[in-house]
């Protein structure tokens, strides 16, 4: 019984904080991510005490198995995992990845948040500004182009 009104005040709360806008989610997000993610059916997902990069993790492994067309997502977490680590206990049926996302995200904290770019799922704290810099584009500091090992010809 504890169980069941732990899972539906969850999902009042998750169904509150998506109404009230106080809960950013889908930032940025590119359609056929966001389809693929939604057709990803868990018929059930558990984690007891896990710290919360370890329940991303189980959520990617499982994405493969539970996808339509034998192909999971992934998800990069853009934070310290030294930092930050919030432990999760969930216990849920039939959600897709999305939707288990969001609890996941609302169960680590206030300050976590999701959101797709460049065909990539990303997890990271409120405010981060989702633009991930391409490492082939770096340019070493305060060299001029001609001495730039990076772009020189």
């Amino acid at each position: 019984m504890k169980q069941i009104t732990i899972l539906v005040a969850l999902s009042f709360l998750l169904m509150f904080q998506s109404a009230s806008g106080e809960y950013e989610r889908k930032r940025d997000s590119d359609d056929a991510i966001l389809a693929h993610g939604e057709s990803i059916i868990y018929s059930d997902f558990k984690a007891e005490e896990k710290e919360f990069t370890r329940v991303l993790e189980d959520l990617v492994e499982l994405s493969t198995s539970n996808s339509p067309n034998g192909k999971g997502l992934s998800v990069i977490p853009i934070i310290n995992p030294n930092q930050l680590k919030p432990s999760i206990t969930i216990d849920t049926k039939t959600k897709n990845f999305f939707e288990l996302l969001d609890i996941i995200c609302i169960l680590a904290g206030p300050d976590f948040t999701w959101g797709t770019s460049d065909k990539a799922v990303f997890v990271m704290l409120k405010g981060h500004p989702m633009k991930i810099k391409d490492p082939f584009e770096a340019k070493i500091p305060n060299q001029s182009e001609q001495d730039n090992p990076i772009t020189r010809p």
